[in-house]
């Protein structure tokens, strides 16, 4: 499966931006995993089911340090994760003080909002991603890796979140 070409059909989005979401929607399961006890051994499979990752993450980085008008989410919280993750001091700040799962939430947030997805749309991108992980791991790993990395199953967040739909992406 080409996963920047499946993200780019299914919305509507240039090569260029799909492969951005992916670096960080990427990013973002890979720090989830790392974030558990076993999750290095899980987070370095990853690593070796997708060397393309590191350039798609550097697609994501520069999409989301590209100066806009205003972010994309608006105000709020939201906004505010963006406008920090567009910030190269801000986003070293969000992963210092929050650490790297935060901190790649938020350039995922920023990326999302770049390419003009909304949250609802986002929630798409986690069945995608999946079956591009079916197609790249052995059922043991990816079993770990649905274990450790809650986006991937695009859980919905707790109620009250005021994050939305990206709300599961923080916890």
């Amino acid at each position: 499966m080409d996963l920047v070409s499946a993200l780019s059909g299914a919305f509507g989005i240039e090569s260029n931006q799909a492969q951005a979401v992916a670096g960080a929607m990427l990013a973002t399961v890979q720090s989830q995993a790392e974030a558990h006890d076993d999750g290095a051994e899980v987070a370095s499979k990853l690593d070796s089911a997708v060397p393309e990752m590191g350039g798609w993450l550097d697609q994501a980085k520069a999409l989301a340090g590209a100066p806009s008008a205003a972010p994309a989410g608006g105000g709020g919280m939201l906004g505010g994760l963006m406008g920090m993750a567009g910030s190269g001091a801000g986003n070293q700040l969000l992963g210092a003080v929050a650490g790297k799962q935060a901190q790649n939430a938020a350039l995922l947030a920023a990326v999302l909002g770049k390419v003009g997805l909304d949250e609802t749309k986002a929630m798409m991108a986690a069945p995608i991603l999946l079956q591009f992980l079916e197609s790249r791991m052995d059922k043991a790993w990816l079993d770990r890796m649905l274990a450790v990395a809650p986006f991937l199953t695009g859980s919905q967040p707790k109620a009250g979140n005021p994050l939305g739909g990206l709300g599961g992406l923080f916890g």
